[in-house]
């Protein structure tokens, strides 16, 4: 114990960092693979912001002490730990994209550019790419924003640095490492004050200001071991705490990690600054010569993650994106080629970024078998081609990402305008007089009978031809005759609530259903619904049925539908529409959810939108997942002939 704390002492090395960063990169990797279950590993960042932070206060106070800082240097120094690497990765992606998904390098050029010269976060911030209700719709690239982060800190650096030596050197250490401490604060507070609930959390997660303090607070803890100063217990006490703790934080990341979901309030108003102080806990325990718990951490698959985390960083979302958009992940044993793809690409490009920079093939690789040879070569210049035709496919890509964006947006405004016309005056007449031929009465429950609703009602009570027509005998289009729904369904005053997919298809559905009622708006997302709902009912919108297509900006999760099905009753007849996007990573999970929730919900049925629409492409705007024109009638007749199967099947 003694012999090995002496050797850590004398080493630059410091044991158990890799094993800290193999917990850190686990935890995203896990997340960007499996949002819906691993819902907080995006925290892996925030141990990678401390980590940073440490060892950047670690190295300048050391090469400071020793006359050797220079700024120079240490631009370069960075330079070649972060480009190489980062440059083989984003070309070599847009090469292969090039030849396998060609549409999803459109519009890539500014995209590079933010992430070449390091301001990508600020960059999708102004996009407004929502990282955790659409991380997967922008592209192969969208966590470079934690890159970008990093780049701008290490630019600021020497000027943080260079203030806190002069206050140290002018008024003692503790007065820079006030600043320090200020300067954490300062940042740490921001996302609990700027965070409003329903409001994109975009600018507070990707934002420098807002997620500097993990890296500040990193170089506090660095600067505060170098000088002995923090407020530790004795040997004795620490090292029988050592083992305890260091299990208690274990479990609660990992805890984290499957339940802290980047969605909700907590994460905002507290969670991650706690998971941050908790990883900073982490890395004392680490990294205190008089523990071996550095040593425990040695593990070899540990540290081989570790050192080689940087590139798997790098290398994971291009291939979780792509085996998503081309949808391979559907296929069970995908994932585990998906993990296997990415360490290989990682061990390469660490491998190669090395050879690049020492200027010389390793001596293990020229005396190596011929076949090891051969692969090397051919692993080398297939690099090297697909290098070359992404810098060309990038320079030719399409400047627009999304072509048709001007003219969907503009589709949907002015359906959001119908709407506020049409249904405005419907709103306005509610008090008994004509709507669409039927004539509407609000009941004590705060639900609407119809004229055209009461007499199919009286048609379904004696038995008429229209109600005891089989489905199967129905001219049904794209609707599954078999479904069916436990409460009465009628497709007269039907209550719609959607987002734009629902608005983009409300023409198409309104020329149908001319009776119904259609509340869809951009970006909702189901948690922000089940009081819109609610005030809908008490308005007197709801007949018998209603219409839900929500899911596409954002999981849905149980709870959240639970609550907006109670607000319906069991007395309503509720016909989800179930969600698609050809790189929306929660689509399966979403969908089987609410397969599942039929068995306590038997007024809910699922309407299958997904597996109609998956193999027609030309049903949908170049976004893989708006419904164009045809696609929005497909849509709207979709939903009819279902309700209209239930009715019949009842």
């Amino acid at each position: 114990m003694e012999g090995s704390s002496r050797r850590r002492r004398k080493s630059t090395h410091i044991y158990g960092l890799d094993g800290l960063r193999a917990l850190a990169i686990i935890g995203v990797t896990l997340f960007h693979m499996f949002p819906q279950t691993i819902k907080g590993g995006y925290l892996g960042v925030s141990l990678f912001f401390v980590i940073t932070g440490y060892l950047l206060a670690l190295t300048s106070e050391r090469r400071s002490q020793q006359g050797k800082w220079r700024i120079i240097p240490y631009y370069l120094k960075r330079i070649q730990r972060i480009y190489p690497g980062l440059l083989i990765m984003l070309f070599v992606t847009v090469g292969v994209y090039f030849f396998l998904v060609r549409p999803a390098i459109a519009g890539v050029r500014p995209e590079l550019q933010s992430i070449i010269f390091g301001y990508n976060n600020w960059w999708q911030i102004a996009q407004n790419a929502d990282y955790f209700t659409r991380i997967t719709n922008a592209s192969p690239f969208t966590p470079m924003w934690f890159l970008g982060i990093e780049m701008q800190f290490y630019l600021l650096w020497p000027l943080i640095f260079g203030i806190f030596m002069l206050l140290a050197g002018r008024k003692g250490d503790r007065a820079g490492l006030y600043f320090i401490l200020t300067l954490t604060l300062l940042s740490a507070v921001l996302t609990p004050i700027l965070y409003r609930p329903g409001n994109d959390v975009t600018r507070l997660y990707y934002g420098t200001d807002t997620r500097i303090y993990g890296l500040l607070f990193g170089v506090l803890l660095g600067m505060l071991q170098k000088r002995e100063m923090l407020p530790l217990p004795d040997k004795k006490t620490v090292q029988r705490i050592a083992l305890p703790l260091l299990a208690v934080i274990i479990v609660i990341t990992w805890i984290a990690y499957v339940k802290m979901d980047g969605q909700r309030a907590f994460a905002y108003r507290g969670g991650m600054l706690l998971m941050t102080l908790l990883f900073g806990v982490l890395l004392i325990l680490v990294t205190d010569s008089r523990l071996p718990v550095g040593e425990w951490l040695e593990i070899q698959p540990l540290v081989w993650i570790g050192k080689n985390s940087y590139e798997i960083y790098l290398w994971q979302y291009p291939v979780i994106y792509l085996f998503m958009y081309k949808r391979w992940s559907e296929i069970p044993v995908m994932p585990v080629l998906e993990l296997i793809l990415i360490l290989v690409l990682a061990a390469w490009l660490h491998w190669l970024t090395d050879v690049i920079l020492s200027r010389r093939v390793p001596v293990s690789v020229m005396k190596a078998e011929r076949r090891r040879q051969i692969a090397v070569v051919v692993s080398s210049v297939l690099t090297v081609f697909l290098f070359f035709t992404g810098v060309a496919g990038a320079a030719t890509a399409p400047a627009e990402k999304f072509a048709q964006k001007d003219e969907l947006e503009q589709r949907l405004k002015e359906n959001q305008k119908m709407l506020e016309e049409t249904q405005g005056s419907d709103s306005a007449s509610a008090d008994g007089s004509s709507t669409a031929g039927t004539t509407g009465t609000a009941g004590s429950d705060g639900t609407r009978t119809t004229a055209g609703a009461a007499g199919a009602n009286a048609a379904g009570a004696n038995g008429t031809a229209s109600a005891a027509k089989s489905a199967a005998d129905m001219n049904l289009l794209y609707a599954d005759p078999s479904l069916t729904n436990a409460a009465e369904c009628s497709t007269e005053g039907v209550l719609m609530i959607g987002d734009s997919i629902m608005l983009d298809s409300s023409p198409a559905i309104k020329e149908q259903m001319p009776d119904c009622y259609i509340d869809a708006v951009q970006s909702r997302q189901l948690v922000d619904s089940i009081d819109v709902a609610q005030d809908l009912i008490n308005e007197g919108h709801l007949n018998k049925t209603a219409v839900i297509s929500l899911g596409t900006n954002g999981p849905i999760q149980e709870d959240d539908a639970r609550d907006i099905l109670d607000v319906f009753g069991s007395d309503v007849s509720v016909f989800w529409v179930n969600l698609f996007g050809r790189t929306v990573t929660w689509e399966k999970e979403s969908n089987q959810l609410l397969l599942d929730l039929r068995t306590d919900y038997p007024n809910l049925t699922v309407i299958d939108w997904a597996s109609l629409i998956k193999v027609h492409d030309e049903w949908l705007w170049e976004d893989g997942e708006h419904p164009n024109p045809e696609g929005s009638e497909v849509f709207a007749t979709l939903i009819r002939e279902s309700i209209e199967v239930c009715e019949a099947n009842r």
